[in-house]
């Protein structure tokens, strides 16, 4: 799961970055430790290597001294050119991770918009029909829309529409995550969680294609059409409707774009096998600079440990900047600080249900509310007729517009 964290960002002398850096789980040193223990034990053995084999000898031989003035000559002028392609690289593979969040997040809010639009356009048009078939029947003070409580049928038909929406970004979503037993990869998975039915399930099963996730769309489309058939709905409002599930489609649709479309396997191996080139051309350097130091009898030169270090600091800056972002460059991969696939589709389900029925009649509720409060109810009242806004202590104000909707 995408790993959370305290922001570190305070006074420097209480040394809150400390607490960012020991973040162990999704962090740089869970991912490079191994390998850095390993450049570092090499370096080592590279230098040890050097003190027993060299032993003092007289000078460079012509080729060797050729060979230490390229590799010195390569380690410092490409040293920042590796860096700026670092950083254009780390900025390619962020964008698309960025760009997947980003497809995510409006998939998720477009399908809360669709249950916006049916909790309110179906909920209306449902009621006020059922009223006017009753409306001979009955008296007239009985056909008051708000008034009627929300029939079982309005509910219904609302916790249809929407749950085939979640169960089309369920699927696509259980298709790109690339965990190898996600919680949606399976229609099995699917049906027990209540977003197919063992019907549904079995027939969308049967398809061998990934574009089956077009199907619950097509479902949807056609009881808009039946209900406006009937009389319960009208055009506008299937088009409304339609839009939003065609907006969704393609949302999902964009997913699969990038999942498909991944980094060119020649700039990846472009940039990893330079850096990687880089390292062992700085171990060289490393030994050749450790054969022009003299040895006391029986030990390293003195500067052989700060060689190591230097060595060691390079490896985990490009390194680590690199293993960084080869891991943000796939956001489908499952990895300790992953996107949270199977949590996005779970709250969106919870959420666009909550939005399709549970807040349906909670203007009214606050609106008969604020009228039972007469001393509310006389505040609103007089900042209405003078243009003035209520006391920061009532908030009524803000709370009505926002809820009541004026």
């Amino acid at each position: 799961m995408t790993r959370h964290y305290t922001d570190p960002f305070n006074a420097p002398w209480r040394f809150a970055w400390i607490r960012l850096m020991l973040e162990w789980h999704g962090g740089i040193l869970q991912m490079l430790w191994m390998e850095w223990l390993l450049a570092i034990l090499l370096c080592t053995c590279a230098l040890i290597g050097v003190y027993f084999g060299w032993q003092n000898q007289d000078g460079f031989s012509p080729s060797v001294q050729s060979l230490y003035e390229a590799v010195i000559f390569v380690a410092r002028r490409f040293q920042a050119a590796i860096a700026l392609m670092l950083g254009f690289y780390t900025l390619q593979v962020f964008n698309r991770w960025r760009e997947a969040r980003a497809i995510e997040g409006n998939a998720m809010g477009t399908i809360n918009d669709v249950a916006l639009q049916l909790a309110w356009r179906i909920r209306d048009t449902l009621i006020n029909e059922k009223n006017e078939k009753n409306e001979d029947e009955k008296k007239p003070e009985q056909a008051d829309p708000k008034a009627e409580p929300v029939s079982f049928e309005v509910v219904e038909v609302r916790l249809r529409l929407i749950r085939w929406l979640n169960l089309s970004h369920a699927m696509v979503v259980g298709d790109v995550y690339e965990m190898k037993y996600n919680a949606f990869s399976s229609m099995d998975n699917l049906v027990s969680y209540g977003l197919a039915t063992e019907k549904e399930g079995a027939f969308l099963d049967q398809q061998t294609t990934r574009y089956k996730y077009v199907a619950p769309f097509l479902w949807f489309m056609e009881l808009t059409q039946e209900l406006e058939q009937q009389g319960m709905i009208d055009a506008g409002t299937v088009n409304v409707l339609s839009t939003g599930v065609v907006d969704v489609r393609r949302r999902l649709a964009d997913l699969y774009a990038v999942r498909d479309v991944p980094i060119p396997l020649s700039y990846r191996q472009l940039t990893n096998m330079t850096v990687r080139f880089y390292m062992v051309i700085l171990l060289l350097a490393a030994a050749l600079f450790e054969m022009t130091q003299e040895y006391e009898p029986g030990r390293l030169s003195r500067g052989s440990f700060w060689i190591i270090m230097v060595f060691a600091f390079e490896y985990f800056l490009f390194v680590g900047w690199l293993t960084v972002a080869d891991a943000v460059g796939n956001p489908f991969r499952a990895w300790a600080d992953q996107l949270d696939w199977d949590d996005y589709v779970i709250k969106l389900n919870l959420n666009s249900m909550l939005i399709a029925t549970r807040f349906h009649g909670e203007a009214t509720q606050v609106e008969t509310t604020m009228e039972d409060s007469s001393a509310e109810s006389t505040l609103i009242q007089q900042a209405l007729s003078q243009d003035k806004d209520v006391p920061p202590e009532t908030g009524w104000k803000a709370k009505r517009k926002v809820i009541a909707g004026f």
